[in-house]
Order: structure tokens, then C-alpha cells, then sequence
């Protein structure tokens, strides 16, 4: 049986921009139904407009909003839906405060086509992305004021909820079977693992879950 056509909103206030990313989505769907929105009110109004959205991608900056707003409302309007950030901006800051709001991927404007579908896969079977490079690449007044966690030190520094996570990634979960397991909703449960991909300075999940094994971390444990 064919799989249904993802439902993906495409939010961006350059129309030329737009129309680059829908060419670029037919490396994901041949046939995705994409619905598009050039300021902060129609992004609010599709969300309401439509049911079942697959993906949103958002410009971080929108005509309309202030600041990071549009993206705390849609993420806490979307529910399960991921929501992916796409931006002018590399700016590190910008990356892990999109995290910390509930985005599940953050992907410069300067990325190739390539990148930008392999950050869209890996999101849509639940995962994370974050650019690797542009962390690393960040200036130092950008960079976390604390060292990252040595062996023995997660236990302390992560939250028991984070711990929680970070054990059940371990185990291969996805978003939907961790949120079930711990009765909270997906998007809490991306909340979670970008505060625990942050802390450990890990790029994706399989990352963070050997850096966290090289730390001492017990995934046994509970």
C-alpha cells in the first residue's frame, strides 16, 4: 500500500525562498502537500486551518512576531507535529534557544538541498538535529559557561526526567514510544532531549547515548 503524502507547512516571508524549499521537499515526497504562509498570522491561522500536518519548517524570524514568539506558539500549538527551524541566522544562541522552545531541528539557510533532507529524515523518524559544525564553530561569548560533565557527574546534572529519557534513548526509542511510556507529550519529550543533547554537547541522539556511556551514565539503572 502507497504511503499518504506528507501534509508540510512551509513558512517563510520570501516567496523565492519558499519555492526553493518545496522544489527541495521532492527529495523527501514526490507529492507532498505543502501549504504555504509568508507572515506570523498565517502561520497561526494553517495551524489552526489544518488537522494533520507531518512537518512544519518556520523561518525563525517572520513579519509579524517579536523575536523568538512565533516559534513558542507554534511549537506549543503543534503538539506532536516537528517543528524544524530554518534561518539566516548561525548564530549558536539562536540554535539551542529554538531547542529549548520545542524545535526539533535547527537548519541554516546556507545548507545545501542534501543536509537539509537528511535533517528532515532524521526528525521525521523522531529524531534531533542540530548543525554539528556550527556549534563548534561558535565564538567563545556564544559557547556554554560550564564544562561539559565528566564520568560520574550526568547522574547530578541532569534532571530525574531527563535521566528518563536519556536511558529510554538508549534503548532505540523513538519521541512516541518515550512519551507514551512516560504519560507526557511528544513535544515535552523533544523539549527533553535537546536539554539533554545540549548539556552532553552531542550532536543527535546516538551521540549523545555513547557520550553518556563514556561518562559513567547508568542506562541499567532507574
Amino acid at each position: 500500500m502507497e504511503e499518504p503524502a506528507l501534509n508540510i507547512l512551509v513558512a517563510d516571508d520570501h516567496a523565492l525562498v519558499r519555492a526553493g524549499l518545496i522544489g527541495a521537499l521532492a527529495q523527501l515526497d514526490p507529492e507532498p502537500h505543502v501549504f504555504e504562509a509568508a507572515t506570523a498570522a498565517e502561520v497561526m491561522d494553517c495551524l489552526a486551518a489544518v488537522a494533520e500536518l507531518d512537518l512544519i519548517l518556520l523561518d525563525l524570524f517572520m513579519p509579524g512576531a517579536v523575536e523568538l514568539d512565533l516559534l513558542r506558539q507554534v511549537c506549543s500549538s503543534a503538539g506532536s507535529v516537528p517543528v524544524v527551524v530554518l534561518s539566516a541566522s548561525e548564530s549558536a544562541a539562536h540554535v539551542r534557544a529554538a531547542l529549548e522552545l520545542g524545535a526539533a531541528g535547527y537548519v541554516p539557510k546556507s545548507s545545501s538541498s542534501e543536509l537539509l533532507i537528511s535533517a528532515l529524515k532524521l526528525v521525521l523518524a523522531g529524531g534531533v538535529y542540530m548543525p554539528a559544525a556550527l556549534m563548534q564553530a561558535a565564538p567563545p561569548a556564544e559557547m556554554m559557561t560550564t564544562r561539559l560533565p565528566q564520568a560520574g557527574e550526568l547522574s547530578t546534572l541532569l534532571t530525574g526526567r531527563q535521566q528518563e529519557v536519556l536511558r529510554l534513548l538508549g534503548r532505540g526509542w523513538s519521541n512516541k514510544q518515550i512519551a507514551r511510556a512516560l504519560a507526557v507529550s511528544d513535544n515535552t519529550v523533544k523539549v527533553h532531549v535537546a536539554g539533554v543533547l545540549r548539556l552532553l554537547g552531542a550532536s543527535n541522539r546516538t551521540e549523545a547515548v555513547m557520550l553518556a556511556q563514556q561518562r559513567g551514565f547508568e542506562f541499567d539503572g532507574e
